[in-house]
């Protein structure tokens, strides 16, 4: 704890003295703070830092800033202390009415002490939490119940911090009113909220404060003192974080400055006062987080933080080295604890990197381009020469160069020759030439070692083995910006962000891709050095392999600037830059960043719904959902990757992470559904470190996306099927109605066929052909008239025949009538060639009821030749069949029939076309014209029009 102490002291005084830009950082609105006027600091038990500003409270976490305010929440702007209590509520305290406290992204506000003026935060104990009104000195105290009461003080509530013997004299302090007390003999306990106290009774332990000597010496008295009785005196606390840093056996020493800025030793650092005092700055608060940073406030109520890292970081500018910054070091070299250079003014000289004591050995008159080691010489590279320095004489000794060289590009190999590259080639001081055919673009860079010279330009990498005098070369790595030779191989940067390690054969082993390109490589101990303009990244090799060991970001505290050159020490290694020189610990490269991902709003639109209890999103209302995230993080933002998905309805193994390029994500026209939002930070040093965040939303579909209308959508469209299929059974029912009312139809039809008074004078023929024409005749009458009435009854069964059998029985009518008329009927048939009869279907007996019907009613009563026509053909895919007879016509035939006869056998034939019509969607008619012969009815005829229809395989069109 001692050692620590003392190293941490003298750290943060070397740190001011070296460089101050770089410690201390101002923290104002310039970077992000909402206020310039800071009153106090804390630390929250996630580690975000809270600070009180005239302008609200903000919290930081290394990264962000958040700011809550009036428009949060908050009664008041001016938020002059806050607390954390062990819940991780953020107590905020005001002057003004009402308590309130931060927790998570919200505010939260007590309602029984809405009233209640000037509320702060005073001690926590077992879970209740005590108040104090700087108003109307009133206490209260909050139940874990969140219960706020009055309370009345006691005194365990009170630290009684000094007893004074001789007096018998207790001194204590309030926690309360954070005020200070005195009981004297014979008094009994009482508070009073000031008291003039002596130097012999003010010590630093009323403050928290605790050093070897527990008292405030008269030069900070009068600033602690004053300072602590204001009206923002609870201020001063503060300091009591330091506490665990100082205790009373504590000897510390320390360098303090003087006004022309000489180093006086010995100076004892006696109290908090002089800590308080850095680089002549006085600051009435310190603040020590747990990561060991340094919040510092000053008298103007500034904040400033010093970052813990950064106090393992020495920097030394040219101008505390050389007394000016236009001379920087270009070249160097380092033995032990000397650092030998060459300066831009050619300067040679050495550098004692232990207490950076500079000692120039020479300025010389020509132009110096570089240095190596010689043995246990220097050699010195000039355009006059090479100059050898022997470190034990401190003599020079001369050597000149009869080759005209470009020494700017020079290197000299383990028998002290000395090469440069010019154009394409290599050149040694003795005039010899070792020439590449194979690019003709002039060679940039180059390195050598271990006898293998490497070159490289803008479209290959080439080498020369100066023992076996091999040449090689690699045209898959271009734009070479560095190369560093290694002993096992070669580590070349390019143009294009990426460092390839290849073997002494320059053949790719592994490449890696870096944010920025790379313009300076070291390598040491297993590790290489990767210098860009914003940073330095480390690399190591395990196993054969390179991996990401840690970064250095200029923002911690190195000096900016090119970087020309590294060394190392066992214990540091020192980064020179053209604007001085850094030195930088081990332990800070070896430490492992560690951070958190945080998730720090979520808006919809303008909108934010980060703390509502009910995500959900209208789809397509607000446009744009935006998840800004954040890294809780004081060490190195760079040494960590950050990663984020999007699960939709919790399908975890189909949704991939994505690398998160900034901290904003932006998510347009999401469809609906549930939904997680995933981040992650990776630590690339440790892989297995790694932090995550989620939250979860919902987006709701539109209206015609949701469960009611796809209900609604089925209700109409089962109400639809339940109509159409009530309307399609209704038709059914019809159709049924008209095929039970056909069926009717063609039983009326059969018995109106069969009528009595046919088989009446079929009888009486038979009689008659009996007893005119003996037996053989009445048997070939009877014959054909069974076979009539058979063919009647096989044909009726159906209600669809074909052609060829309607007119087979329309020929066994016609032979049974023309034996009743003793052949005096004379039958033609006119019947297209070309049709199948039978496959063309036909309403069964229409065609032999209009013969008949001529017969009965045209023909019998003709005293003419009874002539008969039977013709059938197609037209326009329809069938004709005529029946022409020459009997006496319709009109006289109707005369002739008795009042009670009705014929009904074309009525019934024109309804079941009618039907059929309807069934068929085709026309079926029956036309019958009356012929006349000079006025005189000579006959009727009869066209029946119906569909030409073919049976299909089952025989049937139905």
């Amino acid at each position: 704890m001692k050692q620590f102490l003392i190293v941490l002291i003298l750290l943060v005084f070397q740190s001011v003295q070296s460089q101050f830009r770089n410690q201390f950082v101002i923290v104002d609105s310039r970077n992000g703070l909402k206020s310039d006027f800071v009153y106090s600091v804390s630390e929250g038990l996630q580690h975000n830092i809270w600070i009180a500003t005239n302008n609200g409270m903000t919290r930081f976490n290394g990264s962000t800033f958040k700011n809550f305010s009036i428009e949060n929440g908050l009664d008041s702007n001016d938020i002059v202390y806050s607390q954390i209590d062990s819940k991780n509520r953020i107590w905020v305290c005001d002057y003004y009415y009402g308590l309130k406290y931060i927790k998570e992204h919200q505010v939260f506000y007590i309602k029984a002490a809405r009233k209640i003026p000037g509320l702060f935060f005073c001690f926590e104990n077992k879970g209740s939490i005590y108040f104090s009104s700087v108003t109307n000195g009133e206490c209260y105290l909050l139940t874990p119940g969140n219960s706020f009461i009055p309370y009345k003080p006691k005194k365990k509530d009170t630290e009684i911090h000094r007893y004074d013997q001789k007096t018998k004299t207790y001194y204590g302090y309030d926690r309360f009113f954070k005020r200070h007390f005195v009981i004297e003999p014979g008094n009994k306990f009482s508070l009073k909220p000031f008291y003039k106290a002596r130097q012999s009774n003010i010590d630093l332990h009323r403050f928290g404060l605790y050093t070897q000597s527990a008292k405030i010496d008269s030069s900070n008295q009068k600033l602690l003192y004053n300072f602590y009785y204001n009206k923002v005196d609870h201020l001063i606390d503060d300091l009591k974080q330091i506490t665990p840093l100082y205790t009373a056996k504590d000897t510390l020493k320390l360098h303090s400055l003087t006004a022309a800025g000489q180093k006086t030793k010995g100076t004892e650092f006696k109290n908090i006062g002089d800590l308080i005092r850095l680089n002549g700055k006085e600051f009435k608060s310190v603040f020590v987080d747990s990561g060991k940073n340094f919040w510092l406030i000053d008298e103007k109520n500034r904040l400033y933080f010093v970052k813990y890292s950064g106090l393992e970081i020495q920097n030394n500018v040219n101008y505390k080295l050389f007394g000016s910054n236009d001379i920087f070091i270009e070249k160097s070299r380092l033995e032990g604890d000397k650092l030998y250079f060459i300066a831009s003014t050619n300067l040679f000289g050495v550098v004692d990197v232990t207490n950076f004591e500079v000692k120039i050995i020479r300025k010389f008159e020509g132009k110096l381009f570089n240095l190596f080691f010689s043995g246990d010489d220097i050699c010195l590279i000039s355009n006059k020469g090479k100059y050898f320095y022997n470190k034990k004489t401190n003599d020079f000794s001369f050597k000149e160069i009869n080759a005209k060289l470009n020494l700017e590009k020079s290197f000299i190999d383990n028998d002290n020759n000395l090469y440069a590259i010019e154009k394409n080639f290599i050149e040694n001081e003795h005039n010899e030439r070792i020439t590449f055919d194979f690019t003709d673009i002039r060679f940039k860079y180059f390195c050598l070692n271990n006898n293998l010279g490497v070159v490289g330009n803008e479209e290959m990498v080439a080498s020369y083995n100066f023992a076996t005098k091999e040449k090689n070369k690699n045209t898959a790595i271009k734009q070479t910006s560095f190369i560093r030779k290694m002993k096992d191989g070669v580590i070349v940067g390019t143009g294009s962000r990426m460092v390839f390690f290849l073997d002494n054969n320059l053949k790719i082993q592994q490449k890696i891709r870096l944010k920025d390109n790379c313009y300076f490589i070291k390598y040491y101990d297993d590790k290489v050095y990767l210098a860009t303009y914003n940073d330095i990244t480390v690399y190591n090799r395990t196993n054969g392999k390179w991996h990401f060991f840690n970064r250095i970001n200029f923002d911690e505290g190195i000096l900016r600037g090119r970087i020309l050159d590294m060394a190392f020490q066992k214990d540091k290694f020192i980064v020179i830059t053209d604007n001085g020189i850094s030195v930088i610990k081990n332990s800070y490269l070896e430490k492992t960043a560690s951070a958190e991902v945080q998730i720090l709003d979520f808006l919809v639109g303008e909108k934010s719904i980060l703390n509502a209890k009910d995500r959900s999103i209208k789809q397509g209302k607000y446009g744009n959902i935006m998840i800004r995230t954040s890294l809780r993080t004081f060490d190195n933002k760079d040494c960590f990757e950050i990663f984020y998905r999007l699960v939709k309805n919790g399908n975890y193994d189909d949704t991939s992470w994505s690398r998160l390029q900034n901290r904003n994500v932006l998510f347009n026209d999401l469809p609906h559904g549930n939904y997680i939002f995933e981040v992650c930070a990776r630590n690339l040093r440790d892989t297995s470190q790694k932090s995550f965040k989620e939250v979860s939303f919902k987006v709701e579909p539109y209206f015609w996306e949701t469960n009611s209308f796809f209900i609604a959508v089925m209700a109409m469209y089962l109400t639809m099927v339940f109509y159409f299929l009530r309307y399609f059974r209704k038709k059914i029912n019809q159709r049924n109605k008209l095929k039970l009312e056909l069926i009717t139809l063609e039983l009326k039809s059969l018995k109106n066929q069969m009528k009595p008074h046919f088989l009446f004078n079929a009888l009486n023929n038979l009689q008659g052909i009996l007893f005119t024409k003996g037996i053989e005749e009445a048997n070939l009458f009877l014959n054909k008239f069974a076979q009539l009435l058979r063919s009647t009854l096989e044909v009726t069964r159906d209600k669809i025949t074909s052609l060829e059998e309607e007119m087979a029985y329309i020929k066994t009518y016609l032979d049974f009538e023309q034996l009743r008329s003793n052949n005096e009927l004379f039958v033609t048939y006119k019947i297209e060639e070309t049709l199948d009869l039978k496959s063309i279907e036909i309403p069964v007996m229409v065609v032999q009821t209009i013969v008949e019907n001529a017969i009965m009613h045209g023909l019998n009563a003709s005293k003419n030749r009874k002539e008969l026509l039977i013709e059938i053909y197609s037209l326009n895919n329809s069938l004709k069949i005529i029946i022409e007879d020459n009997g006496v016509g319709r009109r006289k035939s109707s005369s002739i029939q008795s009042l009670d006869h009705k014929p009904l056998a074309s009525l019934i034939i024109q309804e079941r076309f009618r039907i059929l019509t309807k069934l068929r969607k085709r026309s079926h008619t029956l036309e019958i014209k009356d012929l006349e012969k000079e006025g005189v009815p000579c006959g009727t005829r009869v066209i029946i029009t119906v569909p030409l229809y073919y049976f299909e395989f089952d025989g049937s069109s139905e």
